[in-house]
């Protein structure tokens, strides 16, 4: 990485980290649901309502950076969740009023994590970016481990709402640290206008990759959100005799994540990590298969670890693998495409797990989950196939 770019590129991470470490709190917001009355359809559906400003503005997040200007975005973002987590502590009962606040909440993640992700797309050179992407992964996926550790924390301590107001705080810190990014460096690019009969021809060659991204999106939300519940369900059921806690599979798996690629990524080639990914995906399917059989704190954290081990090369490779196959003039809006689809999986998905949760059980929601992540896979080699 050239030296002049270092600088700029670590205050990008770590604005990434503190944004993360605050939002990865709100994971528990499904578990918020339940403790006051609510069910797993109607966490679902609640998690759902949150993708909605990402189907409404994430296309048009490029223009509105140009002509607000990044900085200004991600602080606006900043501002809207906290005025989200302040509603938050106010709560009392499993009301409507969740799904109002998880729409503003979405708002405010599409207007400060859009313009973060297109950044590290064009941060550095074509043969750098699966290490930008990794580093970045590293960097939102250490917030996370950090978020979720200390979110259960301080809310079996002090309360759901303190936990909401720890989460503004960090927010609010990373949008003040935004301000210290070059304008240039979260700027979207101007690209040219692509002809109307050329639009099909352009991206056909990453259909594939951009169907398992949406994929990756579903699996880890499926994980960080119906994990918790269900091992919550398992001790409120009787299943097991002493509760699981929640962060031995969140925290375990997150922190699985960042020292993969922390350790791969420095130590294999790109070839390398690309043979690696048919066990990524095989581990993924088994994993999702195993999750109902945990009955104990030390089988969560197992297979916590395989899913972190599993995932964990997988979302930086895969978006780097869409980015190398798309044109130049395309890569700006692809690399909104790429958030739009990921954050699609990890809230959008959330509907159909809470409906499956409520009417069939957790167990078979993790399986019809195996089943989409097979049928997607093998769609992505078809589409691969027609490459050549």
């Amino acid at each position: 990485m050239n030296r002049t770019a270092v600088i700029p590129y670590l205050k990008l991470l770590l604005v990434t980290v503190l944004y993360t470490c605050g939002t990865s709190m709100t994971l528990y917001t499904s578990a918020f649901i339940v403790s006051l009355g609510g069910t797993a359809e109607m966490a679902g559906r609640v998690i759902f309502v949150s993708i909605l400003p990402f189907l409404l503005l994430a296309v048009f997040s490029g223009h509105l950076s140009a002509r607000f200007g990044s900085r200004w975005l991600i602080v606006t973002g900043a501002l809207v969740h906290l005025l989200t987590r302040l509603a938050y502590t106010q709560l009392t009962s499993a009301s409507p009023w969740f799904f109002l606040l998880a729409f503003t909440s979405g708002l405010g993640h599409v207007l400060v994590f859009t313009p973060l992700f297109a950044a590290v797309g064009r941060a550095l050179p074509a043969r750098q970016r699966a290490a930008a992407f990794a580093y970045f992964s590293v960097a939102v996926q250490t917030g996370n481990t950090i978020g979720t550790f200390a979110g259960e924390l301080i809310q079996q301590s002090l309360g759901y709402s303190a936990m909401y107001l720890a989460s503004a705080a960090l927010v609010v810190f990373a949008g003040a640290a935004a301000f210290t990014l070059r304008e240039d460096m979260i700027a979207p690019n101007d690209l040219p206008t692509v002809p109307e009969g050329k639009r099909l021809a352009a991206i056909m060659p990453v259909a594939g990759g951009l169907v398992i991204v949406l994929l990756l999106g579903a699996v880890l939300g499926s994980a960080l959100q119906f994990v918790p519940l269900f091992l919550i369900n398992l001790y409120e059921s009787g299943q097991v005799a002493k509760a699981i806690p929640l962060r031995s599979f969140l925290s375990t798996a997150l922190l699985s994540m960042v020292m993969l690629r922390l350790v791969l990524f420095r130590l294999l080639s790109d070839a390398a990590r690309h043979r690696l990914l048919v066990f990524c995906h095989t581990g993924i399917i088994l994993t999702l298969l195993a999750i109902p059989l945990i009955r104990s704190i030390w089988s969560s954290v197992a297979l916590a670890v395989a899913f972190g081990l599993s995932y964990g090369l997988l979302y930086p490779t895969m978006n780097a693998l869409v980015l190398n196959r798309t044109a130049e003039h395309w890569r700006g809006r692809v690399s909104g495409l790429l958030t739009l689809l990921f954050e699609s999986g990890f809230r959008g998905f959330a509907l159909i797990a809470g409906t499956v949760s409520f009417y069939l059980g957790y167990a078979a929601m993790f399986y019809v989950l195996a089943a989409v992540y097979s049928l997607g896979l093998f769609f992505y080699w078809l589409l691969d196939r027609c490459r050549y």
